[in-house]
């Protein structure tokens, strides 16, 4: 495990080759003891722009204003249902949902401008979900995040009969919502859209 001076070494090298956007991910970061001093030494890296985090959430109550103090530009949050016993059974978790839930309050009261959440679409799962997502989005000014299912372990759980595709998202939210297409930002993989409305 490298220290958080041996962290912010590689990202001193990496922003002098054109780094500019550094994201602390996992496992689940939260966990590492001081993150957000880990955080504070990445913000003063010269070059570096951007410090994002992509977290479980579970203990985002207690650590979003660290962060936020530290110059956290963005959290993003994992987020496969808004169904407590269906989150439960996705993650392999026992009354964590809550606890995610007051852990993206707690980031939004902090004040955090870019508050994001990814959920991994899969048919038979999640997909009566998506108008649900589009609604937090909407009304809670979260940007939602779908992710298409995609065969990381190769053939041994992925299955393409739970593949739920991008078009198909954007026609369930179609629905519900106009959206409106943005042009993809440069190195950006996502397809980005805004509702009408605002």
């Amino acid at each position: 495990v490298l220290t958080f001076e041996e962290i912010t070494r590689v990202a001193t090298i990496t922003a002098r080759m054109g780094v500019s956007s550094i994201r602390l991910s996992g496992g689940e970061p939260l966990v590492r003891k001081d993150l957000e001093k880990l955080v504070k030494m990445l913000v003063e890296v010269p070059g570096i722009k951007v410090v994002a985090l992509t977290t479980n959430g579970a203990l985002l109550k207690q650590k979003a204003r660290a962060l936020k103090e530290s110059g956290l530009h963005c959290v993003t949050v994992s987020l496969h249902s808004l169904k407590p016993e269906r989150y439960d059974a996705i993650t392999g978790t026992k009354d964590m949902f809550w606890r995610v839930m007051e852990g993206l309050e707690e980031t939004r009261a902090a004040g955090f401008e870019r508050v994001k959440v990814n959920c991994v679409v899969t048919k038979g799962c999640n997909e009566d979900e998506i108008p649900d997502f589009a609604r937090m989005a909407h009304d809670a000014g979260i940007s939602v995040r779908f992710i298409e299912y995609m065969p990381f372990d190769g053939t041994k759980v992925w299955d393409p009969e739970r593949v739920v595709s991008g078009e198909e998202i954007i026609r369930r939210i179609g629905e519900r919502y106009e959206l409106v297409p943005l042009e993809r930002e440069h190195g950006a993989t996502a397809v980005h859209h805004k509702f009408a409305d605002g």
